[in-house]
């Protein structure tokens, strides 16, 4: 999906912009036809620039329809010819050069922005990657395994590497939200299945892009979708690159990833990545597995717990130990996936490209999962730690801060104002998060307040309403629909108390 400006033939559209000397206008150009009708027609492209000295065409090219394909579509780069920053006006036309115009192709610009070049080395770099489901104790640095995520470890040498940071929910939809928000789920909005993000928002990517950077995501699909609202503020949005059904998900969402940092490296951008590799089907590959210590007892070298489980309302069924252990093996079997085909390939193209030192790199999960640790399974149904304590680790631009570790308790909502701080960037909107600049630099005091929630969901997949807080070692859980599920056979918690209060 991209921004797009729908310009059936016959259309001229104009707008005025203040460009600089040495500028580009990077654009794309589709052609579909309608209802099926596959009609010979030649659709017309062309962009010209009107100074006060007269106008002189950029770009022109036809488009021939009718052909067997399904659509047409191209990227383009022209060059901004002036010797001097000025204002002008860009004309962008769609014409049919033979014929009357037609309604039964439609034509559209696809995200024309103007930028001017930069070498590679003095751009601004953001990368959010979201590693969604991944255990805490999946990744080597947090495990001590280093054997598990070496690359991933090797990425968290230039980083801070935060001990406790916890996620606002336990599943995808509203902890995403959160993520790209800076808002807690009660302020966003969006804590159930069927909401969509509000325009009103205020996603990073939407902030990022009335600052002047490109925006693109690739995603797993799931909750993070267009549909969902996600694509926000994106130029670029297309789901279903690191998608569920594919055991090497990762795999064609580096792919995506690799084209968009090699077609942008000479601007300044802001890349959102999401994979759902570690999500349940475990389909990790025998050479992977091979790499791994095995169970006592291989009972599957692939798996999906829905089947073998019996889905979400049966959270609570019990297996044995080895069964366990077996299950365990293969979630780092799947970490290892993730290790490989996306972390590993994504830092060595940065370096290649040279744009690693400069680059800001978030890698973190929306959520844990539960492998029996509270005689559970999957995650959105409780607030223990196991699902709500994640991976955070940032890599600042040069390495700054390199090596420290912060074991003060974090929160996700804490990236959007961080991202802010570092790159200097105010916004109106009042954030819920806080930027985490004072507590790497040893200047913060104050503890913060971790709150995570779970809202009510009889009708999908029956989640009692729980609301957990952390404030510095003790943590304290509120099950408030506790009673309503103490008899629900589908869904047995071991733990029917009110409150739960830790000492962590």
């Amino acid at each position: 999906m991209w921004n797009s400006i729908l310009a059936f033939p016959g259309t001229e559209i104009e707008f005025e912009v203040k460009v600089e000397k040495g500028s580009f206008m990077d654009f794309g150009c589709v052609v579909y036809p309608v209802g099926g009708r596959r009609t010979k027609r030649k659709i017309v492209f062309t962009i010209y620039i009107q100074e006060e000295k007269g106008s002189k065409r950029l770009f022109y090219k036809e488009f021939h329809t009718g052909s067997e394909s399904e659509g047409i579509f191209v990227k383009e780069r022209v060059e901004l010819p002036l010797n001097r920053t000025k204002k002008i006006k860009i004309i962008l036309k769609t014409s049919q050069k033979k014929g009357k115009n037609s309604d039964s192709v439609v034509a559209a610009w696809l995200n024309p922005h103007i930028f001017k070049a930069k070498d590679p080395e003095k751009t601004k770099k953001i990368i959010l990657i979201s590693l969604d489901t991944l255990r805490r104790d999946m990744v080597g640095v947090y495990s001590g395994e280093n054997w598990l995520t070496p690359n991933l470890d090797k990425l968290a040498e230039d980083s801070v590497v935060f001990e406790n940071a916890f996620t606002q929910s336990p599943w995808t939809l509203p902890s995403h939200v959160s993520i790209l928000s800076g808002l807690y789920p009660i302020n966003h909005g969006i804590s159930t299945i069927g909401k969509r993000v509000s325009k009103e928002t205020p996603f990073i990517s939407k902030i990022l892009k009335n600052k002047g950077y490109l925006t693109g995501a690739f995603t797993g699909h799931g909750f993070v979708s267009h549909n969902c609202g996600f694509s926000i503020g994106f130029d670029i949005f297309k789901e279903g690159s690191g998608i569920i059904d594919l055991p090497d998900s990762c795999t064609p969402l580096y792919k995506d990833a690799s084209e968009f940092i090699e077609e942008n490296k000479e601007k300044n951008f802001f890349l959102f990545l999401h994979t759902m590799q570690f999500h349940s089907p475990l389909t990790p590959s025998k050479e992977v597995l091979e790499k791994i210590p095995p169970p006592k007892e291989l009972f599957w070298t692939m798996i999906d717990l829905n089947q073998i489980i019996g889905g979400p309302r049966a959270t609570y069924k019990p297996m044995n130990q080895e069964e366990i252990e077996n299950i365990r093996f293969l979630y780092k079997g799947e970490a290892k996936t993730l290790d490989e085909l996306l972390i590993k390939p994504l830092l060595e193209k940065l370096k290649k490209e040279k744009i690693y030192d400069q680059a800001m790199i978030i890698i973190l999960s929306d959520h844990g999962e539960e492998i029996f640790d509270h005689k559970g399974w999957f995650h959105a149904h409780s607030l223990y730690n196991e699902v709500i304590r994640v991976p955070l680790i940032v890599k600042f631009p040069y390495q700054k801060f390199r090596g420290k570790k912060v074991k003060e308790n974090v929160r996700l909502i804490d990236i959007v104002p961080t991202i802010l701080d570092e790159f200097g960037i105010e916004t109106s909107y009042k954030l819920d998060g806080k930027s985490l600049m004072p507590l790497i630099k040893g200047k913060e005091k104050e503890k913060r307040i971790c709150f995570s929630e779970i809202v009510e969901q009889e009708e999908v997949f029956q989640l009692p309403s729980r609301i957990s807080v952390i404030y510095g070692k003790y943590k304290l859980i509120f099950n408030e629909s506790v009673n309503k599920w103490r008899d629900n056979l589908f869904f047995k918690s071991p733990e029917n108390s009110l409150f739960e209060f830790y000492d962590l």
